[in-house]
């Protein structure tokens, strides 16, 4: 059997690692080791890697920003290799490395087949082991496995009826049983809400399409200026909206009240930048071996800042910060850079109205990266880069609306399409 088959064959199984993989922080019993997942992650990539010998369907004059971000990712890699200390420098270290090396799903999964055969197999089976992970991990789980829906969202109006329950019922599911979950909620809804655009035409959906990216792309460098200007701060709602946010009150899964517009982020930027600017390294980064100095996590402790004597905190909830922290400012604008891009291909250079509307997605999955987004080897960042490398295919952008819907269809086994 050729490797390229092996590979092909391969892949989907390897999703459904990554799936469960999602899982694990909020387990109730034990799945697998640190020694596991870092082998499994390692196996992962490297079928990734040889999957973009065989399977990439992107232009190199295209994908430049791509191999350059990951070119920092190694510099990252080699810089931490220098300053890492003892075991837990290490640990985060080589953690960080196989997270941030997963663009490489860009090349792989921009050949529409391989896709196809993977969401296919992901449907059948992943979907159906859902129900034996539901009683081990708590609510927040449930989002991250489910996330191959919110991709089908996209194209809520074309997908057959039982999907359209199908997915309706989960965002559902995922309101009433785990509200405080605000994140989960708004990676199926906002998909659904962009679907509604597919019900426009011509001139007038690509206008929209082109604005909405300006804005997704540009919002976040606004809203950041006017928070540190002192303006207005769109993480601290509660002091512009008054009563309402005593109203927007639900109960946790600690059985305590919480609001849905408590701030947990500015504090959260406020540390990360203070600690750059205090270490010197804003401009190339604190290498991926190393996290943010805390105030605010230092009061918890933990066993990594007793061993090291540091009160750093490894990581952010929020994508942005982490990669300002591990590259710095240059990281930042390379890492922006490919959603310019990949927005830019597949909403000026697509023949088919439904790439356009994941071009809208991709820009707008930038300016979220700005609120959460969390960085790690599970679904939610797998996927992220799934959905980059279809606006990066040449395959996916050269097709017609109806070839995509045939396309789509075949996933959802309405019917057999075949990739040319």
């Amino acid at each position: 059997m050729k490797l390229s088959s092996i590979v092909y064959k391969l892949l989907p199984y390897a999703v459904i690692l990554i799936t469960v993989s999602s899982i694990v922080p909020w387990a109730k019993i034990p799945i697998g080791n640190t020694y596991i997942w870092y082998t499994i992650y390692v196996l992962i990539l490297r079928l990734l890697f040889l999957g973009k010998r065989f399977f990439n369907c992107t232009k190199k004059k295209e994908v430049w920003v791509i191999n350059l971000f990951l070119f920092c990712v190694v510099a990252s890699f080699v810089h931490g290799i220098v300053i890492s200390e003892n075991y837990w420098d290490w640990k985060q270290l080589m953690r960080n490395f196989m997270i941030f090396l997963l663009p490489i799903t860009v090349y792989s999964y921009s050949n529409p087949e391989l896709l196809v055969k993977t969401l296919k197999f992901w449907l059948k089976y992943g979907l159906a082991l859902f129900p034996v992970f539901f009683l081990f991990v708590g609510t927040e789980a449930y989002g991250k496995y489910l996330l191959p829906i919110s991709f089908l969202m996209l194209f809520f109006p074309k997908v057959p009826r039982v999907w359209k329950l199908i997915g309706l019922g989960v965002i559902l599911f995922l309101i009433i049983i785990a509200p405080d979950s605000r994140s989960n909620v708004i990676k199926f809804v906002v998909p659904l809400g962009f679907s509604l655009l597919l019900f426009l035409k011509g001139a007038v959906l690509k206008n929209i399409l082109v604005l909405g990216r300006v804005v997704f792309l540009s919002l976040p460098f606004v809203l950041f200026a006017l928070a540190a200007s002192g303006i207005f701060n769109v993480f601290n709602m509660s002091e512009y909206l008054g009563g309402i946010s005593e109203d927007a009150v639900i109960i946790n899964d600690e059985g305590r009240e919480q609001s849905l517009l408590n701030d947990t982020r500015t504090f959260l930027y406020i540390e990360e930048i203070s600690s750059a600017l205090k270490n010197d390294y804003w401009l190339f980064g604190r290498s991926m071996a190393r996290g943010y100095d805390t105030v605010s996590f230092a009061k918890f402790g933990n066993i990594m800042q007793e061993e090291t004597n540091r009160n750093e905190r490894p990581s952010s909830e929020v994508s942005i910060l982490n990669i300002f922290n591990y590259f710095g400012i240059v990281g930042v604008l390379l890492y922006f850079f490919i959603f310019v891009a990949a927005s830019y291909y597949a909403i000026s250079k697509s023949n088919n109205k439904y790439i356009k509307l994941i071009g809208l997605y991709v820009s707008f999955r930038w300016a979220y990266a700005w609120v959460e987004d969390f960085n790690s080897f599970d679904l939610n960042y797998f996927l992220l880069w799934v959905i980059v490398g279809i606006c990066f295919s040449v395959a996916y952008r050269g097709m017609t609306n109806r070839e995509f819907e045939n396309w789509l269809n075949s996933i959802l086994g309405t019917k057999r399409w075949v990739f040319k």
